[in-house]
């Protein structure tokens, strides 16, 4: 789709076709030229698109057992990380090579960290955690209750707006690692575009 912002009008551009799974997550790339594209539970591939020409550029896949859910892109767009709940987590580059992988984390939702080396990633064991692929180190950074079903950083990389399960959203300081302020009356899954993203 393309808006005009004078007449507030939008206008069908073009399809993306041939995911044949679906499609149940999607990144922007930093630079809003290319797209990757996640199916459900049962999609072993992530597919990188360039948004201006149509064409489909690589697909991510390492295994056809895996889960690929969830995507994000480095700040500078040149490599990406994916995951899903079967304990898949890669690191990538736009080609669709493994350049890196921990086994075992279930990952319901990821973000880069304005550095690029850091990835958030909210697990099945309703926590936040921070990992380094080129150190394969992890830290945690906040844990919930309940689910964490999505999240998004801010652009200082300060701030996460996290959405936790029948909860609504918390927002958190990452740095001082704390709580800052409840938001009730939105329970459904949030996808990447608040705070600025």
């Amino acid at each position: 789709w393309e808006f005009d912002p004078e007449t507030l009008q939008t206008r069908h551009s073009r399809v993306l076709e041939g995911h044949s799974y679906g499609v149940a997550y999607l990144a922007w790339s930093p630079d809003s030229t290319k797209l990757a594209v996640c199916g459900p539970d049962d999609c072993p591939e992530v597919w990188l698109w360039d948004v201006g020409s149509g064409r489909l550029e690589s697909k991510v896949s390492h295994s056809g057992e895996d889960s690929l859910t969830c995507v994000s892109w480095s700040p500078d767009g040149r490599r990406i990380t994916c995951g899903g709940n079967r304990g898949q987590f890669y690191q990538c580059d736009t080609h669709g090579t493994v350049l890196d992988s921990w086994e075992g984390v279930r990952v319901q939702c990821l973000a880069y960290r304005q550095d690029g080396k850091h990835i958030l990633a909210a697990d099945t064991h309703h926590r936040l955690r921070s990992y380094n692929f080129e150190e394969l180190s992890d830290q945690p950074q906040i844990q919930e209750d309940h689910a964490i079903m999505s999240f998004t950083t801010d652009q200082t990389d300060r701030f996460a707006l996290l959405n936790i399960a029948t909860q609504g959203l918390h927002m958190w300081d990452i740095r001082a690692r704390a709580l800052v302020r409840k938001f009730v009356g939105i329970t459904q899954v949030l996808k990447e575009g608040i705070l600025g993203r």
